[in-house]
């Protein structure tokens, strides 16, 4: 069953999303450990470097079209900074902001990194910080990167894990429902899943902007603690992969256990590992991605013991 609150709102909880955010589009990462986390990136995980801008790499996955998935940027600490959206197009872009900023979310507009045009800075209900943008470059490959096929981006670099895409961001937040509400509501998304505790609590919700099982995704932190990541996740090309990834980090010392096998809405097998830097990561049909459940003091999240339901049902 559903809280009271969806249940309230099913028909806005289940609607299709409005397509104007066309997929999540990249992330920029903070380390403390800059060429040990580039390495685990570059070699591990097999990701490309395309520039370096200041204290950032920005690094891609081999089906990427665009011109960077990963923003890595020297920090203090770990952690993400901001995860990039791609508008389906300039007045999907103006309608967004318009929402976000009626939302009272907005923070400004600034120039894009490079490769990106002129981007929409807004954060959550929890804190985390996002941007839209439009205008975007398109990949063009160095000689030795030029794939044979031509609707594949770059030729497939045989390295590591060899993530194909970004597939997913799962934020940990204070409050899961009013973040789920203003992914759907202001920024267009839909509920595909959720967690539903006893109490009726919602522990939990999977959301999209397209048809895939889940962009972003919100995870109650039991600490009450606000704007922290859980995870976040890079598909490889096929099943057979993720377990390739099990032994490619055990060989290179990044050590990994097995992930949630399933979810009702996309059926995935997964492992999650931490690398030698000590960023954490999960691969899965579902790929690696930084998960904090094994990093220092920072927390696994709830535990959810309620049955996950869908919006409306």
């Amino acid at each position: 069953m559903t809280s009271p609150q969806i249940r309230s709102g099913a028909a806005a909880a289940t609607r299709p999303p409005l397509h104007d955010v066309a997929h999540l589009g990249h992330i920029e990462l903070l380390t403390p450990k800059m060429c040990e986390s580039l390495w685990f990136f570059v070699e591990v995980l097999g990701m490309t470097e395309t520039c370096r801008e200041g204290n950032s790499v920005y690094l891609r996955t081999w089906d990427d079209y665009e011109h960077h998935t990963v923003k890595l940027t020297a920090h203090e600490t770990s952690g993400i900074r901001r995860v990039g959206l791609r508008a389906s197009s300039q007045a999907a872009l103006e309608a967004r902001v318009a929402a976000i900023e009626a939302s009272g979310l907005g923070v400004a507009w600034k120039d894009g990194d490079p490769g990106i045009g002129p981007t929409y800075l807004f954060h959550d209900p929890d804190g985390h910080e996002l941007e839209l943008y439009w205008e975007t470059e398109w990949y063009a490959p160095p000689d030795e990167l030029k794939p044979s096929l031509k609707n594949q981006a770059q030729a497939y670099p045989g390295r590591g894990v060899c993530v194909r895409r970004l597939d997913h961001v799962n934020y940990l937040a204070q409050d899961v429902p009013p973040n789920g509400d203003f992914v759907r509501d202001v920024l267009g998304g839909r509920v595909t899943e959720q967690i539903q505790l006893d109490d009726g609590t919602i522990s939990a919700q999977w959301l999209h902007f397209t048809n895939k099982g889940y962009d972003l995704v919100y995870t109650r932190d039991w600490t009450g603690t606000r704007g922290r990541l859980h995870h976040v996740a890079f598909a490889p090309d096929t099943r057979e992969d993720i377990i390739r990834a099990a032994d490619i980090c055990l060989t290179t010392g990044s050590s990994s256990r097995p992930g949630r096998t399933s979810t009702r809405s996309s059926r995935r097998s997964s492992c999650t590992y931490t690398s030698r830097a000590g960023t954490g990561s999960s691969c899965a049909t579902r790929s690696p991605g930084w998960c904090w459940r094994r990093t220092g003091a920072r927390s696994p999240g709830p535990r959810p013991n309620g049955p996950r339901a869908r919006p409306g049902a």
